[in-house]
C-alpha cells in the first residue's frame, strides 16, 4: 500500500499522513484482537458510511463478522477505545450471533449508505438477500430495528430471487444526488435503482425501476449470459458516484487488471447518469500503468469528504489529511 495518497476537493490538494493517529474497533493502534471482553472490537468490518449533513460527522461501520452495525455520533471527538454510541442489529455490545434481534436482525451486513436528505441508514444485509432501512438512527437512539425492507416481501422472508423486487446477496448500496438508492445485487450480477419516490412511499415490496448488467429484471447470468462486454457484470461488489453524477461499479469477478488494483476492486465501468454503460477499461488500464511507479490506484468508493478510510481485517484507522495550497 502506498504511504502517501493525493486527493482533490474544491481545488485544494490534500496529502495523507503516513501513519494513522486514531482507531475504531480496538483499544489502541497496537491491538488487533477479535471480540475481546469490552464488546467494542470489530470482526471483519466491510464498509463505512458518513453522515455529514448540517456539519455533523457521524460514523457508521458494518461489523460484518459480528452481524451488527456500530455508530459513533461525532468522528471529530472520539478517542482510541471509545465504545460506539449505538449498536444496530444486536441487543447488546457482547452479542454477535446472526439475527441477533430476530427477523429484523442481520446476517452478514455489508455495504452502508446514508440518505443525504433524511439521514436514514440503508444496510445491505447480504446473506439475507435484502436491504434494511433504519430511520435516522441518532434521531431514534432507542430504536434498534429497521422500519423497511427492500429485496424481500417482508421481514420474515430471506430467499433470494430475480425480479425487480427481489435481491440475491447484495453487497453494496449507494445514493445518487437525486436521492435514488442503487444496490449492487451481486448474486444476480446486476445493479438496481430504487427511485426516491419508492423510498418515500415504502410500498411492500418496493420495486426497482432500472437495471444495469442484465437485459431485463428476470435475467441473472454473469455477463448477461454472454462473453465479457461493456454492458455485462460478474458479481458487482461496490459502487459510488462522483460529483458529475457518474456511476462507478466494481466488477469483481471479471478480475481485470488485478495487478494494478487492490484485490477487492478490479475493473471499472463508467455510467453517465441516465445514459448507457461505457467501457473505460482500456483508458483506465493505460493511465494507471503510467502512474503505477508513483502510487497505487484507489477507487472513489473508499473516499469520504477530506478523509480516506483504509481497511485492516479487524481495525478501521483514520489517516489525517494535510492540506497543501
Amino acid at each position: 500500500m502506498a504511504t502517501s495518497l493525493l486527493l482533490t476537493q474544491t481545488n485544494v490538494f490534500a496529502q495523507l499522513s503516513a501513519s494513522a493517529y486514531r482507531v475504531l474497533g480496538q483499544r489502541d493502534l497496537r491491538q488487533n484482537g477479535l471480540n475481546m471482553v469490552q464488546g467494542l472490537e470489530l470482526n471483519a468490518p466491510a464498509a463505512i458510511a458518513l453522515d455529514t449533513r448540517n456539519g455533523q460527522f457521524r460514523i457508521y461501520i458494518s461489523d460484518t463478522g459480528n452481524h451488527r452495525v456500530l455508530a459513533w455520533q461525532d468522528g471529530r471527538l472520539y478517542q482510541n477505545g471509545d465504545p460506539p454510541a449505538l449498536i444496530l442489529g444486536q441487543s447488546g455490545r457482547q452479542k454477535s450471533l446472526p439475527m441477533g434481534i430476530g427477523s429484523k436482525g442481520f446476517n452478514g451486513p455489508a455495504g452502508l449508505a446514508v440518505n443525504p436528505s433524511t439521514g436514514d441508514l440503508y444496510v445491505a444485509d447480504s446473506a439475507n438477500s435484502r436491504v434494511l432501512r433504519f430511520p435516522d438512527p441518532f434521531a431514534n437512539p432507542t430504536r434498534v430495528e429497521p422500519d423497511a425492507v427492500f429485496g424481500q416481501p417482508d421481514f420474515n422472508r430471506t430467499a433470494s430471487g430475480t425480479t425487480n423486487a427481489l435481491l440475491n446477496k447484495p453487497r453494496y448500496v449507494a445514493f445518487d444526488s437525486a436521492g435514488n438508492l442503487w444496490v449492487a445485487d451481486s448474486g444476480n450480477h446486476r445493479v438496481l435503482r430504487f427511485p426516491a419516490a419508492v423510498l418515500a412511499a415504502t410500498a411492500t415490496p418496493a420495486e426497482a425501476d432500472l437495471v444495469i448488467g442484465q437485459k431485463d429484471f428476470t435475467s441473472a447470468a454473469a455477463n448477461g449470459g454472454s462473453t465479457v462486454s461493456a454492458s455485462g457484470l460478474d458479481t458487482p461488489a461496490a459502487l459510488t458516484f462522483d460529483v458529475q453524477r457518474n456511476l462507478y461499479i466494481s466488477d469483481f469477478n471479471n478480475s481485470r487488471y488485478s495487478d494494478l488494483l487492490h484485490r477487492s476492486y478490479r475493473t471499472l465501468l463508467l455510467l453517465p447518469f441516465g445514459g448507457k454503460v461505457i467501457s473505460r477499461r482500456e483508458e483506465y488500464h493505460h493511465s494507471h500503468r503510467r502512474q503505477q511507479s508513483q502510487r497505487q490506484p484507489v477507487l472513489p468508493s473508499i473516499t469520504a469528504g477530506t478523509c480516506w478510510w483504509l481497511f485492516r481485517p479487524t481495525t478501521v484507522s483514520w489517516f489525517s489529511a494535510r492540506q497543501h495550497l
